[in-house]
This record gives structure tokens, C-alpha cells and sequence, in this order.
């Protein structure tokens, strides 16, 4: 592993889905409570329930591959231009092939190491 950033979690980006993945397993769970059903048919989306939280809670990471991952996979050799944006920065890449353009946002606590390790693996990147 080369390197891990920690997620800003005063980010909505970060926030917004725990809160609204909060509230749809309030509402099967209350679902399940008054129509008594019984727990078993709720079992497979509250086994993975810990598996879903541990999964978003990771922090970002660089393999030793140049492959940043967290919100999927991208191979920072595709990565063309970094914008920093609100408390985060968004990244836009070409898949492998040159096929389509993507961007993809990460709410990083430290931007600058973020961005400068980025720029160490392939300096072709720019910063708008």
C-alpha cells in the first residue's frame, strides 16, 4: 500500500448516504415489526449490513499498482485533470482505451497530499 487518505466526513458526499441507508433500514425494519413477518426474509440485507458500513467507512487508498480506489477503481496513470471543489476534489479520467471520459469526486481530509501524490505518480496531470 502506498498510501491511505482518510475521508472528510463533514462532507454531504459522505454523510447523506449513511443517513439515507439509515433511514430505508428503519423503514423495512419497521415494515418487518408491523406486518410480522418473519426476520428471516429481511436476513440477507441485514447480514450485509456490516459488510456495507466497514466497505464505506474505508478510507481511500493507493495500491502499489498506482490504482486509487474507494469510489471504484481508477488507474492514476489515466487520471488528466484534478479540480479541487468544495471541501474535496474531483477527479476525471479515461478509461483504459481511451474509450470514455469519467469523473469521480473524493471528499479527502488533506487535499494537498492527496493532490501531490497524485501529481508524484504521473505529473501530466492538471490542476484547474
Amino acid at each position: 500500500m502506498k498510501a491511505k487518505f482518510k475521508k472528510d466526513f463533514s462532507h454531504k458526499a459522505i454523510w447523506f448516504p449513511i443517513v439515507l441507508f439509515s433511514v430505508f433500514l428503519l423503514l423495512v425494519l419497521l415494515c418487518v415489526a408491523l406486518t410480522s413477518l418473519r426476520f428471516a426474509y429481511c436476513g440477507g440485507l441485514l447480514g450485509c449490513l456490516p459488510f456495507m458500513i466497514v466497505a464505506y467507512l474505508k478510507p481511500y487508498e493507493l495500491t502499489d499498482i498506482n490504482v486509487l480506489q474507494g469510489n471504484g477503481t481508477i488507474q492514476v496513470d489515466q487520471i488528466y485533470r484534478i479540480q479541487e471543489i468544495n471541501k474535496g476534489i474531483r477527479v476525471f479520467y479515461t478509461w483504459p482505451g481511451g474509450k470514455a471520459e469519467r469523473k469521480r469526486f473524493f471528499a479527502v481530509k488533506d487535499t494537498d497530499t492527496f493532490i501531490s501524490t497524485l501529481l508524484e505518480i504521473n505529473p501530466n496531470i492538471k490542476l484547474n
